[in-house]
């Protein structure tokens, strides 16, 4: 068995939880992966990969998220959500909706974000959030994230409930901290829901109670389906064999980026990406005898 299975992870549950309960559920000796950490805080869609299916979690990775997330104005916190020790308190100045539209619209697009202090980036091999846990010092890095689209569905008093459609690497949190420095009064995440990830919406998960081996056989999506996006080449086993041999195959067509190839039989999965007239190969995901 293997390929991705879509569950609805519950809010007080880490992506590691879901895990654990899966293999609890099930006899067989499955390896299992996720794809794309969802915090405790947060409920919603999660990707969990089955055995050579965890080879992919990376390009997985790649798909655009879309969250609702509530916003708690007039406090920070060292986690920058609702689960952490309040850092700052301001007065929450009073605005109209006209001007909260105003602040959302300079988090869209390629913007440059400071990860939360407490996530599951690594700093010299060691999560983030490990550090902080035991007080060492933690530098997290601005990066380039990018933002395709926040709809602003109701703003009440204090707090600003959001729509949200993101990229890779994107965090909620630290979404939540920036807007409220922009008011002037801070903000930390106090909900979130992962709705869609790619083309799969929440409907299409599984829930908790639904975890049993059958219904995960049932709904398993297959690695090339859980892969649409990338385009599709067969050869036969002889250019395969040359394929994994040179790294490389000749391809006439005009397209670019990740790509699959696959040989005649079906039986041979890689992972390729194609720059002008060849492929490079990235990864063999798996042979079947």
């Amino acid at each position: 068995m293997r390929g991705i299975v879509l569950v609805n992870k519950e809010v007080g549950l880490s992506s590691y939880d879901l895990i654990r309960i899966v293999k609890n559920q099930i006899v067989e000796d499955f390896k299992i992966g996720h794809s794309g950490t969802l915090d405790p805080l947060a409920c919603g869609v999660v990707i969990l990969l089955f055995n050579e299916a965890t080879k992919i979690s990376n390009f997985l990775m790649d798909y655009e998220k879309e969250y609702i997330g509530v916003i708690k104005l007039g406090i920070e916190t060292d986690t920058d959500d609702i689960t952490g020790k309040v850092i700052a308190k301001k007065k929450v100045p009073k605005l109209k909706r006209e001007e909260v539209l105003e602040i959302l619209k300079d988090f869209v697009g390629k913007i440059i974000q400071e990860p939360p202090v407490y996530s599951a980036i690594k700093i010299n091999g060691e999560p983030s959030y490990l550090r902080a846990r035991k007080n060492k010092e933690v530098v997290v890095k601005e990066r380039l994230v990018e933002c395709y689209q926040i709809e602003l569905i109701d703003y009440f008093r204090d707090t600003l409930l959001i729509k949200a459609v993101v990229g890779r690497g994107f965090y909620l949190r630290s979404l939540a901290r920036d807007i409220g420095r922009k008011i002037g009064c801070g903000g930390t995440l106090a909900g979130l829901k992962r709705i869609r990830i790619g083309k799969w919406q929440i409907e299409d998960c599984l829930n908790l109670w639904e975890l049993s081996l059958e219904n995960i056989k049932k709904n398993l999506i297959s690695i090339r389906d859980a892969l649409y996006s990338f385009r599709e080449y067969f050869y036969n086993k002889k250019k395969i064999e040359e394929f994994k041999r040179e790294k490389r195959i000749f391809c006439e067509d005009d397209n670019s980026g990740y790509c699959k190839i696959i040989s005649e039989d079906e039986k041979i999965l890689i992972i390729g990406e194609k720059e002008d007239k060849f492929i490079k190969f990235l990864r063999l995901i798996y042979e079947d005898n």
